[in-house]
């Protein structure tokens, strides 16, 4: 079982997933740069990119998942600061993981794992876990780990990755799905087969879970956005599409149709009153 040590998080930047983009400022937590909101031309035009985990999407036609995964990107906030020193120590951790990862054929999003368990340091839980990807004694030990006797292999991010991989395969072979891997490595996969067994569901966006496994996922995707995301500007069009100028194409009006409050809320505080005062502002440029 492993013990959850989160990143703490701040009031500060917003991931707005549903895009699979991100929108910085170091104190309203988001913002959209209203100096590049202009009218331009879109030559062509790329579909959005649904948010997913390991190449699983995230199902955001359902209702209850859109709730939860909003409500989770409001609490995991993070500041500018918090992601800047998330970039840096990814930048210097992932050189290593990725090449384990890879050999072990486990997909490279779960390299986000030690950011969201450990941070990255090498702090011990009040409860035992340790290392980056936060292993239990009793754990790491069954994956090959040498603990004790003045030697703790946890804190060694070669082997405790290696460790790791390993008892990720193990999962996938019990839930045969990277997003039920994930919430077994948060949960404990004896606590999650009890779960899927009395739930008589194996769809971790299904599940009914506890609060911290059932944010866990969309966490992952969160931390996996804010380290691949520079500053994301609106940018409106001539055309009736509007856009987002991030190397995609977004219809602003279907993300209202998405969630209408975080748009609307987003506009107003770049001056807009709503979706319509943008049109309106663009038909008049």
């Amino acid at each position: 079982m492993i013990r959850k040590h989160f990143i703490a998080c701040a009031s500060g930047v917003i991931v707005f997933a549903l895009i699979n983009l991100l929108f910085f400022n170091s104190n309203s937590g988001f913002s959209i740069n209203k100096g590049n909101l202009s009218t331009t031309s879109a030559s062509t035009k790329v579909s959005p990119v649904v948010p997913d985990f390991a190449g699983e999407q995230i199902p955001l036609q359902d209702a209850q998942v859109k709730k939860r995964f909003f409500a989770t990107l409001h609490r995991t906030n993070m500041t500018n600061r918090q992601v800047y020193t998330a970039r840096v120590k990814a930048k210097r951790w992932f050189k290593v993981i990725e090449p384990i990862l890879a050999k072990h054929g486990i997909p490279q999003d779960f390299k986000y794992v030690p950011l969201i368990e450990s941070g990255f340091s090498t702090d011990t839980s009040a409860k035992g876990a340790a290392g980056f990807w936060q292993f239990m004694p009793g754990t790491a030990r069954h994956f090959g780990l040498a603990v004790g006797n003045g030697v703790d292999e946890r804190y060694d991010p070669v082997k405790s990755t290696d460790a790791a991989c390993r008892y990720l395969k193990v999962l996938y072979k019990q839930f045969g799905s990277w997003t039920m891997v994930a919430a077994a490595y948060n949960i404990g996969s004896t606590r999650l087969q009890r779960h899927t067994k009395q739930q008589n569901e194996d769809d971790y966006f299904k599940l009914q879970l506890n609060k911290e496994t059932s944010s866990y996922v969309y966490k992952l995707v969160a931390m996996k956005t804010a380290i691949n995301k520079n500053k994301v500007n609106i940018v409106t069009n001539q055309t009736p599409i509007k856009t987002v100028s991030a190397g995609y194409s977004i219809n602003l009006s279907n993300l209202y149709a998405y969630s209408p409050e975080f748009i609307t809320n987003m506009l107003k505080r770049v001056g807009y009153s709503s979706l319509k005062n943008v049109k309106q502002n663009t038909a008049r440029n």
